[in-house]
């Protein structure tokens, strides 16, 4: 028994067999496809080599998506990631990004600031040197030095202090400004501390003062610092007796009196002298900083840091695009998965097998068709 199907023309209602239809649909559905494949392939990108994509997109956002020649996606990466992360940085004041990792003080966030590659790395370094005195990664603790490191050889602003004791008596306590310099030097008890300062005090130039110890200086490495507001020749509008800076580092040493037989002491000055980036940037912040940034911009430290995070999961997009390449979608296949598809095709709809049957097929092939009495013939 042969099965038969209507179908609507022009002339009318013609039935064909199944097999006849089943045919016309699979020929119809295989043009469909073609046609959609026409309008949606693309050549597939060049990944290069993936695995040095990939290293790069992680060091710098989009620089992986550029060595790849994928210039449009590089370029949005790279803006909007980049963007974001600096953003959150200038929001935190660049106080925001820095690795601790000690019990009951971790920075977890920053696991996800790393991943935006160059910008982040130099908080590992950071912790590094800041870390090793105390024998913990990460980890030193607050405090003045009654030591000098290494030599001082900076610009200074500050203040003179004369003694009441002192005979230095032509110099008045006052504003100081000049040059500093301070080397330690091999004494009877250890390293003494000696130095000269050359610049204006009190109003007086051409000053030349001796310096020694004791010495009172703020470590080398440090993120941010409470300093008296009066050392900072006004520049700061804060009310506060202490300020938190960065860039500036204080200190403190005896004027020695060259007329004393003994070298007793004149005085003391007490300023600030620059402070390297390099010596700040990205440096552990101890908890006083802490408090008083939170002091200061209140929920916008949350924000800068949720900034740089999201600024970090993004690069992880772009790191795996870069390794991967983009997601291709219905139409992108390969010559050979087409091929097998238009295979499947031509044998009936997908997921079905094949309804031809060998009656079917002999009155397809057939030179004319029955008439059909009832749509079915016998």
């Amino acid at each position: 028994m042969t099965c038969w199907a209507g179908a609507a023309t022009a002339k009318g209602i013609e039935f064909q067999p199944v097999g006849t239809v089943a045919e016309r649909w699979a020929r119809n559905n295989l043009e469909t496809n073609r046609k959609a494949s026409d309008m949606m392939t693309t050549d597939r990108v060049d990944l290069k080599n993936r695995y040095l994509a990939a290293v790069l997109a992680f060091l710098v956002p989009g620089l992986g998506h550029f060595y790849q020649r994928r210039w449009f996606k590089g370029a949005i990466y790279s803006v909007c990631i980049l963007t974001t992360f600096f953003w959150g940085m200038h929001l935190g004041r660049w106080k925001i990004v820095y690795f601790r990792w000690e019990r009951g003080n971790k920075t977890v966030g920053y696991l996800s600031q790393v991943c935006v590659g160059l910008p982040a790395l130099p908080a590992l370094i950071q912790s590094w040197r800041y870390g090793p005195q105390e024998g913990h990664f990460g980890r030193r603790g607050s405090g003045r030095l009654s030591e000098l490191e290494e030599t001082i050889d900076a610009s200074f602003r500050g203040r003179f202090v004369p003694t009441e004791t002192g005979r230095m008596t032509s110099l008045a306590a006052g504003p100081a400004q000049g040059r500093i310099q301070l080397q330690p030097v091999p004494g009877e008890f250890g390293d003494e501390v000696r130095g000269v300062f050359t610049g204006t005090v009190a109003g007086q130039t051409d000053v030349v003062l001796q310096l020694s110890g004791p010495v009172e200086i703020s470590p080398r490495l440090y993120a941010s610092e409470g300093i008296p507001a009066d050392l900072l020749d006004g520049q700061t509008d804060s009310d506060l007796p202490t300020v938190f800076v960065s860039d500036r580092r204080y200190i403190r040493c005896e004027v020695v009196d060259e007329n004393s037989a003994f070298q007793s002491s004149a005085g003391y000055l007490e300023g600030t002298v620059p402070r390297p980036f390099w010596n700040w940037f990205e440096v552990p912040l101890e908890e006083p900083a802490k408090q008083d940034l939170h002091r200061q911009l209140g929920k916008f430290v949350e924000l800068a840091q949720i900034l740089t995070w999201i600024a970090g999961l993004l690069n992880l997009l772009a790191i795996w695009d870069a390794l991967e390449g983009p997601a291709y979608g219905y139409g992108d296949e390969k010559e050979e998965e087409k091929k097998e598809k238009e295979t499947d095709s031509d044998d009936g709809p997908p997921g079905k097998p094949s309804q031809k049957t060998p009656d079917a097929e002999k009155a397809g092939s057939g030179s004319g068709a029955a008439e059909p009495v009832g749509g079915k013939t016998q």
